[in-house]
């Protein structure tokens, strides 16, 4: 029987959008503060971000690292 592939959501939590861009939480809570990221907040209060949006940066920080 073949392995199920995970599922990856829509969405992502400030600690996963740290992981992404090799920033901390709190950073990515202040780039979303200043309108550097886009993102919206539960019900709960918790922050949430496109991840679309965030692999979208990541990209752009790695090719900027890379000096592309």
């Amino acid at each position: 029987m073949a392995a199920k592939k995970p599922v990856k959501k829509p969405y992502v939590t400030s600690g996963e959008a740290a992981k992404m861009l090799m920033v901390s939480p709190k950073t990515v809570q202040r780039w979303h503060k200043a309108g550097h990221i886009e993102g919206s907040q539960t019900l709960g209060g918790r922050s949430r971000y496109s991840r679309t949006h965030i692999e979208s940066i990541a990209s752009r920080i790695a090719n900027f690292e890379g000096g592309q």
